[in-house]
């Protein structure tokens, strides 16, 4: 979805600022009516988005305009947020704010089913001024400013084997604890035996791409996220460990120019607060494109997902192997 009532909230509050701040715009709506405001956000598929949508308006692209970093922000008078749902996350950019622009008003907006009265507590207990604002087209606006940086743990981590840790920023998947599905995934592929150059697709934390390079450091591991936050984790836990594997951040494989024999990837099936189907599709059908003659793809799934009529469409050869009770692994020859 494109806009919500959130971020008509949103521009209604803000629209009279000349500048400022805009965090988690998944498809630039605000940014689109709010064209002189900075933007930042973690997602290479929200780039590619707010730029067509730039281009749609007749606007300048927004390189200019667009933050790797918050922690590369100027003082802004005011930040609007739309709120994601990992509360973590949420934490991490707020902390990170207090830090370079601490006497900023922040506006931060969602559609109120999705925001708990329980961190709406939180975010009062933890600011100088509160204002929760009345409840608009099932939209809610929270006013903050002076935000007082509760502790917040920004590498959290957990051992994967024998002197193996991993670790991940905060909104990044598999970051406390190992995924069950990852964990399935794992006794299945053998990673010892996968061909190279291997692809981790979706890749997190890099769970996949550390183990695959620690059983077989021949291999050739690259590992792509469509998250900033998850490439940096990646990166960081191939650095600690000594593994040379090629981390890069990509919507889906957009920005990929290399072909391989074999690419493992465990799916997202949630967008925020939506369950669907189209961002894996999109990851199948790209993988499809980036694969060798002869080579696999192995997809990680819950059964009750129906990927394979969608690996389907782009796999003449689709084989089901279950893994464990909850999962199933489709092998995908090209």
């Amino acid at each position: 979805m494109p806009a919500d009532a959130s971020d008509d909230y949103a521009f209604a509050l803000v629209k009279h600022e000349k500048a400022g701040l805009i965090i988690n715009d998944r498809h630039g709506a605000l940014a689109c009516a709010l064209p002189s405001w900075q933007v930042f956000n973690d997602s290479a598929s929200a780039a590619r988005s707010l730029n067509h949508n730039l281009n749609l308006n007749g606007l300048p692209a927004y390189d200019i305009r667009w933050l790797s970093s918050l922690e590369s922000c100027i003082s802004q008078p005011v930040v609007v947020l739309k709120i994601p749902k990992n509360r973590e996350q949420l934490h991490y950019w707020l902390n990170q704010l207090a830090r370079v622009t601490p006497q900023s008003t922040i506006v931060m907006t969602g559609m109120a089913k999705h925001i708990p009265i329980a961190l709406l507590n939180w975010l009062e207990e933890n600011s100088d001024e509160y204002e929760q604002l009345p409840i608009i087209r099932k939209a809610r606006a929270i006013r903050v400013r002076g935000w007082q940086s509760p502790p917040l743990s920004e590498w959290v981590g957990y051992e994967l084997s024998d002197g193996v840790r991993v670790g991940a920023l905060p909104g990044v998947f598999c970051r406390g604890q190992l995924d069950l599905g990852a964990r399935a995934f794992l006794e299945f592929l053998a990673p010892e035996s996968l061909q190279g150059p291997l692809l981790d697709l979706g890749c997190g934390n890099g769970v996949l791409s550390v183990a695959v390079k620690n059983a077989n450091p021949e291999t050739d591991v690259h590992a792509v996220d469509d998250s900033a936050a998850a490439v940096l984790s990646t990166a960081e836990n191939a650095k600690r460990l000594g593994l040379d594997i090629s981390v890069s951040q990509s919507d889906s494989l957009t920005d990929v120019s290399v072909s391989f024999s074999t690419i493992i990837c465990n799916p997202p099936f949630h967008d925020g607060h939506l369950q669907l189907t189209n961002i894996a599709q999109r990851m199948f059908e790209d993988s499809r494109n980036h694969l060798l003659p002869g080579g696999r793809l192995y997809v990680i799934a819950n059964r009750h997902l129906p990927y394979l009529a969608l690996l389907k469409k782009s796999f003449s050869r689709v084989l089901t192997r279950p893994a464990g009770a909850k999962f199933v692994v489709y092998v995908c020859e090209r």
